[in-house]
């Protein structure tokens, strides 16, 4: 261990029906390695103190440059529930930066290829949809 650092442990739980406790691993690991998984919250025990910390990436995500971006978004894009607007635009965010093609057509990100959302004027690829919002 490098000098200043310290030893966590770190905690992600998660709820799942599954038929064996393996097939729930099996589960719980697709679900973390989603890059578009808001299963970002993790309990932080700092073994030195026995401090507990949360820590909430998506939170944190929404809170740093991508809050600015998020009024963009919401500019171009409508949500139906209102109320959770902030969350879709933050998923959509995430989902959208770790996107490895970012050549794609935006409506068939958020849709597919054979129902793509309708709620552009024009379509346009991930990348120029992300510059747009910078």
């Amino acid at each position: 261990m490098a000098q200043g650092q310290k030893q966590y442990l770190v905690k992600w739980e998660i709820d799942i029906t599954a038929d064996s406790p393996r097939e729930a691993v099996k589960l719980a690991l697709e679900i973390q390695q989603d890059k578009t998984s808001e299963a970002l919250a993790f309990d932080v025990y700092e073994k030195a103190t026995n401090s507990e910390t949360a820590v909430n990436l998506l939170d944190e995500a929404f809170n740093s440059k991508k809050a600015t971006r998020a009024d963009k978004v919401l500019d171009l894009i409508c949500f139906d529930d209102e109320k959770d607007a902030d969350i879709e635009v933050c998923k959509l965010l995430l989902k959208l930066d770790n996107l490895e093609d970012k050549t794609q057509m935006l409506d068939h990100v958020l849709g597919d290829d054979e129902y793509p959302i309708e709620q552009f004027e024009f379509t346009f690829t991930v990348q120029d949809f992300l510059n747009h919002i910078e």
